[in-house]
């Protein structure tokens, strides 16, 4: 924990994302309202201090953008998040545990041989220069579980393309996915197919979390490919390797494959 200062942290506070409030759409499949690089740079480097497989971060940070977004719906944004400067600092440190706690839950579900404890928690929260009571952590935790209670189950294919959607046109805004929802039908239609595929090149994860990313970015790059948007493709390259979870060369063998069987 020792490579993570409190610099770095504020950093992070500092220059992440200011979402328009007057932008939130608490509908089933949003993601990405909350989604910056540096919550998921941040997010990455607590899991490699902690020994988290790169599951657990993705889900963190997939699940972090999910809390806030129903959090925030019934309250008055402008009144916890309307800049960064140093009067706003006590709100985002609760910010900052609620982020922790989402982490939490996130070991429970899918990381259970080495869930990160209450007490794991009010260490962290100590190494990262803003201590609170564990009777603070267990309250925020209840608050992320009373919040995402109906969105703790596994995410399907579709709900995964949404978030790598929202992911890939925060670095360019230009960027339009038509047919994402007919090439998304095509691979469910086809998956046995796509799958004896996949493992031929050996692209097949004992993680389905690892699974869903490769096959919804592929849909994502074949969209591309299909409007003859083949420039754009950089863009979508630099975007998965910023997540961390798959590399692109997968990425584009897995297009290959999906293209190839249209």
């Amino acid at each position: 924990m020792d490579d993570l200062t409190n610099e770095e942290l504020q950093k992070w506070l500092k220059f992440s994302n200011q979402p328009d409030p007057k932008s939130i759409k608490p509908y089933s499949l949003y993601r990405g309202l909350f989604y910056s690089e540096n919550i998921c740079d941040f997010v990455m480097n607590l899991c490699k201090l902690l020994n988290a497989p790169d599951e657990v971060a993705f889900k963190t940070i997939e699940m972090f953008d999910r809390f806030l977004l129903l959090y925030f719906k019934d309250l008055s944004f402008e009144g916890w998040i309307t800049n960064f400067d140093q009067s706003s600092l006590p709100k985002k440190k609760k910010i900052v545990l609620y982020l922790i706690t989402v982490l939490q839950v996130v070991t429970k579900l899918i990381y259970r041989h080495k869930i990160l404890k209450t007490s794991d928690a009010e260490r962290v929260m100590l190494k990262l220069g803003h201590p609170f009571f564990k009777n603070e952590i267990i309250e925020a935790e209840l608050c992320v579980l009373n919040t995402l209670q109906d969105s703790l189950m596994y995410r399907t294919l579709e709900e995964c393309i949404e978030f790598l959607a929202v992911v890939f046109t925060s670095k360019d805004r230009e960027l339009r996915f038509s047919l994402k929802n007919e090439v998304m039908f095509y691979v469910y239609c086809k998956y046995n197919y796509l799958n004896a595929e996949l493992k031929k090149y050996n692209l097949l994860f004992k993680s389905s979390t690892h699974t869903l990313i490769l096959l919804g970015s592929a849909v994502l790059f074949s969209c591309l490919i299909l409007n003859n948007h083949v420039n754009k493709i950089n863009v979508l390259r630099l975007a998965v390797k910023s997540l961390g979870i798959v590399s692109t060369q997968d990425v584009l063998k897995a297009t290959f494959i999906l293209l190839k069987s249209i």
